[in-house]
Formats: C-alpha cells, sequence, structure tokens
C-alpha cells in the first residue's frame, strides 16, 4: 500500500495490510473515486480500496476485512450471471423473479459479510456507523414486497448483533408492521448455524427469500493466483463438499 496511506494507519491495521499483501503477493492500491463511496475492488489483475471524500481508519478497516475474507480466507460472495435483468426497488410485480432485483440481492449478501465483519471492527476497537442502516428501517416500506423481504433480512442480521437496543426495538416493529418479523428471525438463526459455511448461507438465503437459485452465481477469488472462479451454486456445493466445509 502506498505509504501516504499505510502511515496513516494504527498498527493493527498496517498488520492486517501486511497480512493481505504478503498473502496475494502484491500491493493494495488506494485511489479517490468520486463516482462511488468507499468500496474494494478484488480484480484478479489489481486489488484495490477506492474512495470518494475522505478515507477514515473505519473505512479502511472495514474494506480491508472485505479484502481478507475473499483473498485470504477463499469466503466467496453471491452475484448474479451476467445478462440477469435487474429490476428497480419500486414497482416490480410480487412474484419470485421480481426478487432479483439487483439492489436488494447485492445489498443482502453484502450483509451477510457485514454481520461477520462489524463483530471484528468492534473487537478492534472501531465499531461501524450504522447510522446508514437506522435510515434503511425508516425507508422499509418504499421496497416492493419480494424486495423488502430480503432488504428485512439484511437489516435483521446486522442491527440485531450490532444495533443499540433502540435500534432494535426499531426493526422490530417494522419487521411485525410488514409480518417479516418470524422469517428474519428463522432465517438470523441459520445464518448463525452455518457460520463459516457461506454458500450453505447462500443456499438457505435464497430459499427465505423464494429467488430461483439458478438464478444466483459464486464467485471465488484466488489471493495467491490473481485468479476468479465464477460457479453456480451446485458447482459451489460441490466444492465446498470436497473440502469438508458442507454437509
Amino acid at each position: 500500500m502506498n505509504y501516504e496511506y499505510r502511515r496513516q494507519l494504527p498498527a493493527p491495521v498496517q498488520a492486517l495490510v501486511d497480512e493481505i499483501e504478503g498473502h496475494i503477493g502484491r500491493e493494495i492500491g488506494v485511489s479517490r473515486n468520486p463516482q462511488m463511496g468507499c468500496g474494494a475492488r478484488a480484480n484478479p489483475k489489481a486489488v484495490t480500496i477506492e474512495y470518494r471524500d475522505e478515507l477514515t481508519t473505519e473505512n479502511m478497516l472495514h474494506e480491508l476485512l472485505h479484502l481478507r475474507r475473499q483473498l485470504v480466507n477463499g469466503i466467496p460472495v453471491a452475484g448474479f450471471p451476467s445478462g440477469t435483468k435487474v429490476g428497480a426497488p419500486e414497482g416490480a410485480p410480487e412474484d419470485s423473479e421480481s426478487v432479483m432485483a439487483g439492489v436488494s440481492w447485492l445489498w443482502f449478501d453484502l450483509h451477510v459479510e457485514h454481520a461477520a465483519i462489524f463483530e471484528t471492527m468492534r473487537e478492534m476497537g472501531y465499531p461501524e456507523d450504522l447510522s446508514a442502516y437506522r435510515a434503511a428501517v425508516d425507508k422499509l416500506g418504499s421496497w416492493d414486497a419480494p424486495n423488502r423481504r430480503l432488504v428485512a433480512f439484511g437489516l435483521y442480521l446486522v442491527l440485531m448483533r450490532h444495533g443499540t437496543i433502540g435500534d432494535r426495538n426499531n426493526l422490530v416493529a417494522r419487521l411485525i408492521e410488514f409480518d417479516l418479523l418470524n422469517p428474519a428471525r428463522e432465517l438470523d438463526t441459520l445464518i448463525r448455524k452455518l457460520e463459516g459455511r457461506k454458500v450453505d448461507q447462500i443456499v438457505a438465503s435464497v430459499r427465505a427469500a423464494r429467488i430461483k437459485q439458478a438464478c444466483i452465481q459464486v464467485v471465488y477469488y484466488d489471493g495467491k493466483q490473481g485468479t476468479k472462479e465464477v460457479l453456480s451454486v451446485e458447482q459451489a456445493l460441490e466444492r465446498e463438499a470436497r473440502a469438508g466445509r458442507v454437509n
């Protein structure tokens, strides 16, 4: 990582940079991108962290933990096959296909990751700012019903672990309003039980969200080789079974 960025980080975060770079054998790039918020790109050819306005220690730690999960620990992320139609969060027909709106699924899978990452951040003394989650609870009614289900699940995974008592009470009240409390609670129990088995978590989430499993792809990054492997859920389950990570 560029010295000017690295020197501003506290020692534990610098150690995380060293761990990731030591594993992948190349430098993590950092650059300003006015077109996006803070985010990490695990591109096979270049690993970068981009930010729009300000890069805080919390922002950097957050993105580095994403990179460590993907590039060092080999934990996959879920997304859409190329060409999948991305719907809009409002006005889509209430059927299983409309749940394929890209915003809601990617938002949900991101927060399966966040449920784990935020715990590490808290343990390191840099708790995540949850203001965006609080705003999302207030806006839950703006989503069509299938997408609202996914967004609600993501909120539950994060706020019931990391939110204040007020955050949790507010979320529960909103989920009761939309008859989503029990489904969210049941999925959260499953996600916790399947900790360390991301593909099984994806399968459980797909079923709970009533999404066609064939519409989801699972992406693995090999940090050392600098490669990306895109698999169907079935192929990912086979891969995990060979590694002994699926029952």
